[in-house]
């Protein structure tokens, strides 16, 4: 749905209580999305490969400028995913 946004700059996601699976989603969101400037994903439950997913989708994301994820399990594991996405071209 937020792919075909023409206006929308902002989605707060935050306690969800989301895991793999609004990983997923928001992969495909922000792939798709040229308007997103800021997105939170804070409070849920990203796994280690969900926070991949999400790194993959912001390599395709040339627009997002804020990305929030305060109290998400394994921030650690976050930024090493971004690393590693970053240095494998995900």
């Amino acid at each position: 749905m937020a792919q075909r946004n023409y206006c929308l700059t902002s989605v707060n996601l935050s306690w969800n209580g989301f895991d793999y699976e609004g990983s997923v989603a928001v992969c495909e969101m922000l792939r798709g999305n040229k308007y997103l400037r800021e997105v939170d994903v804070s409070h849920n439950r990203i796994n280690w490969e969900g926070a991949m997913l999400i790194a993959k989708g912001l390599k395709e994301n040339d627009t997002l400028e804020i990305l929030y994820v305060r109290r998400i399990q394994l921030v650690l594991g976050w930024m090493i995913a971004f690393g590693q996405a970053n240095q494998l071209g995900v």
